[in-house]
């Protein structure tokens, strides 16, 4: 019985800075998700926690689908063309909330916000990401083929992730103006790279 008590109250040390994230899609304000009414993503995540597709009729006349649901996070379908992750978490004792909105087409362009509890926008110094970060030269190539390749990353479009196991975001670059052969020979130099979320300095 004291062996279950010591790991009973070691669960719930190990969560004491966590806070769910159903607690701040309750109080999302319609002008986060314009096509998502809060009814709208309630259900879905009363869909999603009964085990049925979390999909419901949106503002725009379209369908809009949760894909995940975690503890601290969630993935939705706005559209066929918009992916939002959300993740709640606490950062020096106050709680947060980590949006990612990635547009899919025609290449994949992601932003990031930060709001408090309460869904006030935070203001942050974002780290800065820049394609040598996202490019690694493989050891067979040679630097002229490097270089030319990595010119081929015109205009610089980002792809962020939200890790909903640790607090990490991940970037990676689209490629959104090249065609197949020369989008193959890329991909050969591309990295993805990975900040913590405090990583994300908050401007007071």
């Amino acid at each position: 019985m004291r062996k279950i008590t010591v790991i009973a109250l070691l669960c719930l040390a190990l969560n004491a800075g966590a806070w769910d994230v159903k607690e701040a899609l309750h109080n999302i304000p319609d002008t986060i998700f314009p096509s998502l009414s809060r009814n709208n993503i309630l259900d879905m995540v009363d869909f999603k926690e009964a085990n049925m597709k979390a999909e419901v009729a949106n503002r725009l006349g379209g369908k809009s689908e949760m894909l995940r649901l975690t503890g601290n996070f969630t993935e939705i379908k706005l559209s066929d063309n918009c992916i939002a992750e959300m993740k709640t978490v606490n950062i020096d004792g106050e709680d947060r909330i980590c949006l990612v909105e990635t547009f899919t087409a025609p290449a994949a362009q992601s932003s990031i916000t930060f709001y408090d509890s309460k869904w006030k926008r935070l203001q942050v110094r974002e780290p800065q990401i820049t394609v040598d970060d996202l490019t690694c030269k493989p050891d067979t190539m040679d630097e002229t083929t490097f270089k030319r390749l990595q010119n081929n990353i015109w205009p610089v479009m980002k792809k962020i992730n939200i890790d909903d196991d640790t607090d990490n975001i991940d970037y990676c670059l689209s490629m959104p103006l090249i065609n197949e052969e020369e989008k193959t020979k890329t991909n050969a130099i591309l990295t993805q790279k990975s900040v913590k979320i405090t990583d994300f300095v908050l401007i007071k």
